[in-house]
Protein backbone atom coordinates (compact mmCIF):
# COMPACT_ATOMS: atom_id res chain seq x y z
CA UNK A 1 0.00 0.00 0.00
CA UNK A 2 3.16 2.51 0.96
CA UNK A 3 4.52 1.22 -2.51
CA UNK A 4 1.16 2.60 -4.34
CA UNK A 5 0.82 5.67 -2.89
CA UNK A 6 4.13 6.55 -3.24
CA UNK A 7 3.81 5.74 -7.03
CA UNK A 8 0.51 7.37 -7.45
CA UNK A 9 2.19 10.90 -5.97
CA UNK A 10 4.90 10.85 -8.23
CA UNK A 11 2.54 12.43 -10.97
CA UNK A 12 1.20 14.83 -8.51
CA UNK A 13 4.70 15.75 -7.48
CA UNK A 14 5.44 16.10 -11.09
CA UNK A 15 2.66 18.18 -12.07
CA UNK A 16 3.85 20.85 -9.01
CA UNK A 17 7.28 20.47 -10.01
CA UNK A 18 6.33 21.45 -13.56
CA UNK A 19 3.92 24.73 -12.08
CA UNK A 20 7.31 25.39 -10.22
CA UNK A 21 9.31 25.46 -12.76
CA UNK A 22 7.36 27.86 -14.74
CA UNK A 23 8.57 30.65 -11.92
CA UNK A 24 11.35 29.76 -10.28
CA UNK A 25 15.29 29.31 -11.00
CA UNK A 26 16.55 26.28 -11.94
CA UNK A 27 18.22 25.72 -8.57
CA UNK A 28 15.06 26.05 -6.64
CA UNK A 29 13.82 23.08 -8.86
CA UNK A 30 17.07 20.78 -8.38
CA UNK A 31 16.51 21.25 -4.76
CA UNK A 32 12.59 20.49 -5.11
CA UNK A 33 13.47 17.47 -6.76
CA UNK A 34 15.84 16.42 -3.91
CA UNK A 35 13.18 17.07 -1.15
CA UNK A 36 10.81 15.11 -3.37
CA UNK A 37 13.56 12.34 -3.44
CA UNK A 38 13.60 12.46 0.80
CA UNK A 39 9.29 11.47 0.28
CA UNK A 40 10.34 8.50 -1.41
CA UNK A 41 13.45 7.52 0.91
CA UNK A 42 10.93 7.78 4.37
CA UNK A 43 8.59 5.30 2.97
CA UNK A 44 11.73 2.62 2.07
CA UNK A 45 13.36 2.80 5.48
CA UNK A 46 9.92 2.85 6.83
CA UNK A 47 9.43 -0.89 4.87
CA UNK A 48 12.68 -1.63 5.92
CA UNK A 49 13.67 -2.52 2.37
CA UNK A 50 17.31 -2.98 1.53
CA UNK A 51 18.85 -1.83 -1.29
CA UNK A 52 18.89 -5.23 -3.00
CA UNK A 53 15.03 -5.35 -2.87
CA UNK A 54 14.74 -2.51 -5.22
CA UNK A 55 17.63 -3.84 -7.67
CA UNK A 56 20.50 -1.40 -6.00
CA UNK A 57 23.72 -3.46 -6.56
CA UNK A 58 26.89 -2.62 -6.21
CA UNK A 59 29.49 -2.83 -8.05
CA UNK A 60 27.44 -3.55 -10.79
CA UNK A 61 27.40 -7.09 -12.73
CA UNK A 62 28.89 -7.83 -16.21
CA UNK A 63 25.52 -8.08 -16.90
CA UNK A 64 24.22 -5.36 -15.74
CA UNK A 65 27.03 -3.37 -17.63
CA UNK A 66 26.49 -5.22 -20.80
CA UNK A 67 22.76 -4.25 -20.57
CA UNK A 68 23.63 -0.60 -19.99
CA UNK A 69 26.07 -0.28 -23.03
CA UNK A 70 22.91 -1.88 -25.43
CA UNK A 71 20.49 0.20 -23.85
CA UNK A 72 22.41 3.39 -24.49
CA UNK A 73 23.51 2.55 -27.99
CA UNK A 74 19.35 1.41 -28.42
CA UNK A 75 18.46 4.73 -26.64
CA UNK A 76 20.23 7.27 -28.70
CA UNK A 77 19.14 5.36 -32.03
CA UNK A 78 15.48 5.59 -30.80
CA UNK A 79 15.49 9.10 -30.16
CA UNK A 80 17.25 9.75 -33.43
CA UNK A 81 14.55 7.89 -35.07
CA UNK A 82 12.02 9.71 -33.34
CA UNK A 83 13.53 13.32 -34.12
CA UNK A 84 13.56 12.59 -37.35
CA UNK A 85 9.74 11.40 -37.47
CA UNK A 86 9.13 14.79 -35.62
CA UNK A 87 11.21 16.48 -38.68
CA UNK A 88 8.63 15.44 -40.67
CA UNK A 89 5.60 16.72 -38.91
CA UNK A 90 6.41 20.72 -38.63
CA UNK A 91 3.27 20.71 -36.00
CA UNK A 92 4.28 18.00 -33.66
CA UNK A 93 8.29 19.79 -33.85
CA UNK A 94 6.35 22.81 -32.73
CA UNK A 95 4.54 21.12 -30.25
CA UNK A 96 7.57 19.27 -28.78
CA UNK A 97 9.46 22.52 -28.92
CA UNK A 98 7.50 24.65 -27.32
CA UNK A 99 7.09 21.89 -24.58
CA UNK A 100 10.63 21.47 -24.27
CA UNK A 101 11.19 25.44 -24.23
CA UNK A 102 8.54 25.84 -21.94
CA UNK A 103 10.60 23.38 -19.12
CA UNK A 104 13.90 25.24 -19.73
CA UNK A 105 12.16 28.85 -19.39
CA UNK A 106 13.10 29.67 -15.83
CA UNK A 107 15.46 32.84 -15.28
CA UNK A 108 19.07 32.25 -17.12
CA UNK A 109 18.86 28.34 -16.32
CA UNK A 110 22.49 27.60 -15.51
CA UNK A 111 23.45 24.71 -18.24
CA UNK A 112 25.32 22.50 -14.86
CA UNK A 113 22.18 22.80 -12.98
CA UNK A 114 20.10 21.41 -15.81
CA UNK A 115 22.64 18.54 -16.44
CA UNK A 116 22.58 17.70 -12.33
CA UNK A 117 18.53 18.11 -12.64
CA UNK A 118 18.01 15.54 -15.63
CA UNK A 119 20.58 13.39 -13.67
CA UNK A 120 19.27 13.06 -9.96
CA UNK A 121 15.61 13.09 -11.68
CA UNK A 122 16.95 9.69 -14.00
CA UNK A 123 18.42 8.52 -10.92
CA UNK A 124 14.84 9.74 -9.01
CA UNK A 125 12.35 8.13 -11.41
CA UNK A 126 14.13 4.50 -11.63
CA UNK A 127 14.16 4.00 -8.08
CA UNK A 128 10.31 5.22 -7.46
CA UNK A 129 9.01 3.17 -10.93
CA UNK A 130 11.41 0.90 -11.39
CA UNK A 131 12.71 -0.22 -7.90
CA UNK A 132 10.28 0.36 -5.57
CA UNK A 133 7.50 -0.28 -8.83
CA UNK A 134 8.67 -3.43 -9.53
CA UNK A 135 9.61 -4.83 -6.26
CA UNK A 136 5.59 -3.72 -5.51
CA UNK A 137 4.57 -6.33 -8.49
CA UNK A 138 6.61 -8.99 -7.20
CA UNK A 139 4.88 -9.03 -3.66
CA UNK A 140 1.79 -7.95 -4.67
CA UNK A 141 1.50 -11.25 -7.18
CA UNK A 142 0.03 -8.49 -10.18
CA UNK A 143 0.42 -10.41 -13.60
CA UNK A 144 3.19 -9.09 -14.76
CA UNK A 145 2.46 -7.49 -18.09
CA UNK A 146 -0.20 -5.58 -16.67
CA UNK A 147 1.63 -4.45 -13.71
CA UNK A 148 4.52 -3.13 -16.17
CA UNK A 149 1.92 -1.27 -18.46
CA UNK A 150 0.37 0.59 -15.29
CA UNK A 151 3.78 1.29 -13.97
CA UNK A 152 4.83 3.01 -17.82
CA UNK A 153 1.59 4.82 -17.83
CA UNK A 154 1.83 6.17 -14.46
CA UNK A 155 5.02 7.07 -15.31
CA UNK A 156 3.84 8.46 -18.82
CA UNK A 157 1.36 11.03 -16.47
CA UNK A 158 4.18 13.04 -14.78
CA UNK A 159 5.17 14.19 -17.85
CA UNK A 160 2.04 15.90 -18.76
CA UNK A 161 4.09 19.32 -19.08
CA UNK A 162 5.40 18.06 -22.35
CA UNK A 163 1.55 17.51 -23.84
CA UNK A 164 -0.07 14.39 -25.16
CA UNK A 165 2.69 13.50 -26.93
CA UNK A 166 5.12 13.76 -24.23
CA UNK A 167 2.87 11.42 -22.05
CA UNK A 168 3.15 9.03 -24.94
CA UNK A 169 7.06 9.19 -25.35
CA UNK A 170 7.87 8.67 -21.96
CA UNK A 171 5.01 5.77 -21.44
CA UNK A 172 7.44 4.32 -24.01
CA UNK A 173 10.26 4.76 -22.16
CA UNK A 174 8.39 3.83 -19.26
CA UNK A 175 8.50 0.71 -20.69
CA UNK A 176 11.66 0.17 -22.26
CA UNK A 177 13.53 0.63 -18.58
CA UNK A 178 11.26 -1.72 -16.78
CA UNK A 179 12.26 -4.41 -19.56
CA UNK A 180 16.11 -2.92 -18.93
CA UNK A 181 15.93 -3.54 -15.80
CA UNK A 182 14.20 -7.21 -16.05
CA UNK A 183 17.14 -7.92 -18.29
CA UNK A 184 19.91 -6.65 -16.33
CA UNK A 185 18.57 -7.98 -13.06
CA UNK A 186 19.67 -4.30 -12.00
CA UNK A 187 18.47 -0.92 -10.96
CA UNK A 188 22.67 0.03 -12.98
CA UNK A 189 20.66 -0.12 -16.25
CA UNK A 190 17.76 2.13 -16.43
CA UNK A 191 19.65 4.31 -14.54
CA UNK A 192 22.20 5.09 -16.40
CA UNK A 193 20.58 4.70 -20.09
CA UNK A 194 17.86 7.02 -18.55
CA UNK A 195 20.62 9.74 -17.73
CA UNK A 196 22.08 9.63 -21.40
CA UNK A 197 18.70 9.53 -22.48
CA UNK A 198 17.89 12.70 -20.77
CA UNK A 199 21.19 14.50 -21.31
CA UNK A 200 21.19 12.98 -25.40
CA UNK A 201 17.74 15.27 -25.72
CA UNK A 202 18.26 18.42 -23.64
CA UNK A 203 22.42 18.63 -25.26
CA UNK A 204 21.62 17.56 -28.70
CA UNK A 205 18.08 16.55 -29.97
CA UNK A 206 16.68 19.71 -28.44
CA UNK A 207 18.86 22.56 -29.74
CA UNK A 208 18.50 20.73 -33.34
CA UNK A 209 14.83 21.12 -33.34
CA UNK A 210 15.38 24.57 -31.97
CA UNK A 211 17.65 25.32 -34.96
CA UNK A 212 15.34 23.70 -37.84
CA UNK A 213 12.37 25.41 -36.49
CA UNK A 214 14.28 28.97 -37.25
CA UNK A 215 15.30 28.33 -40.35
CA UNK A 216 11.47 27.58 -41.15
CA UNK A 217 10.59 30.32 -39.04
CA UNK A 218 6.31 29.48 -40.44
CA UNK A 219 6.19 27.25 -38.02
CA UNK A 220 6.61 28.82 -35.01
CA UNK A 221 2.92 30.54 -35.48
Amino acid sequence: MTAMIVLLARPALGWHEYRLGKTSPMIVRLTYLLAASTFVAIPLLLLNLHASDLGMVYPPSLRALSVAVIGVCLTLLLDSVGARLLFQHPLLLQRRVTALRTWLQTSKPNRFLVITYIGIAAVYEEVVFRGIGIHFLKTSGMETVTGLMLLSVIFGLQHTASGWLGVLYASFFGLYFSLLYLAAGSLFAPIVVHAVGNWFTVLYTYPRMVRTLERQPAFMF
